[in-house]
């Protein structure tokens, strides 16, 4: 079933999500980046262990402005 806007079902989700997010990402300006902005449950959530630790790695920067082009390396 899906979960109702601003219902107990989805702060309990909300809660959760910022948990994990608090506990796998140390960076405080990184995390507030992934903290989302809309309720759980109106866009696809993504579940997975390995999306936190790939964003830390060393070769990989996560960007937050618009891109505007591509080039290779």
């Amino acid at each position: 079933t899906a979960l109702v806007w601003k219902s107990p079902l989805s702060g309990l989700v909300a809660r959760l999500g910022k948990a994990h997010l608090h506990a796998q990402v140390k960076d405080p300006w990184m995390r507030r980046q992934l903290t989302p902005e809309f309720t759980p449950g109106c866009k696809r959530m993504l579940v997975s262990s390995d999306y936190y630790p790939a964003l830390q790695r060393d070769n990989c920067k996560l960007i937050d402005w618009p891109i505007a082009t591509l080039s290779p390396a």
